[in-house]
């Protein structure tokens, strides 16, 4: 498993990013990133992916903006749960 936060930063015109701290070698199993809120003192929600798609991703900053993370958002981690039971 591997394990990312994504903390938010604001620009100059206030409009937030959220960008990605994880690993991003070629690993198996699942990466669960965490979402901070805007004020970076809560979680927000959190995305569960392919451990292995972090690694093909080529851009120098990952961003939650970026398509990887697409249609992978919850609300709550029962999901990663139920992902890890299966496994």
């Amino acid at each position: 498993m591997c394990l990312g936060v994504a903390w938010c930063h604001q620009t100059g015109t206030r409009r937030a990013h959220w960008k990605v701290r994880i690993k991003r070698r070629p690993q198996q199993g699942i990466a669960l990133v965490i979402t901070m809120e805007q004020s970076n003192e809560g979680i927000r929600d959190n995305f569960l992916l392919p451990a292995a798609e972090l690694a093909q991703t080529t851009v120098g900053k990952l961003t939650i903006a970026n398509r990887r993370f697409e249609d992978r958002q919850h609300d709550n981690l029962s999901v990663f749960y139920e992902e890890k039971i299966a496994a």
